[in-house]
C-alpha cells in the first residue's frame, strides 16, 4: 500500500485563539524556531488555497499513538 505522506509534521504550543468579525475561528499557533524549514511549505498552503486536515493530540499521546499504529502500516 502507497501511504501518502503529511505535508508538514511539528509540534506547536496554542499561541492564540480568537473570534474574527464574521464569526469564523482562528488560531495561532508557535512552533520552535529550529522549524523555519517549514515557512516556505506552510506558505505554499496559503498562496495555493489548499485546505488542511489537521489532527490535534497531546504530544504524548500521539507517541503512544504512532506507536500503536506502527504495526498496521
Amino acid at each position: 500500500m502507497n501511504i501518502p505522506e503529511p505535508i508538514a509534521e511539528f509540534d506547536a504550543f496554542v499561541a492564540r485563539v480568537q473570534t474574527m468579525a464574521d464569526g469564523s475561528p482562528r488560531v495561532v499557533l508557535d512552533m520552535s524556531e529550529d522549524r523555519i524549514d517549514l515557512l516556505t511549505t506552510l506558505a505554499k498552503t496559503r498562496t495555493s488555497s489548499t485546505m488542511l486536515t489537521v489532527l490535534v493530540f497531546d504530544k504524548d499521546e500521539w507517541q503512544e499513538y504512532i506507536e500503536l499504529c506502527k504495526d498496521e502500516i
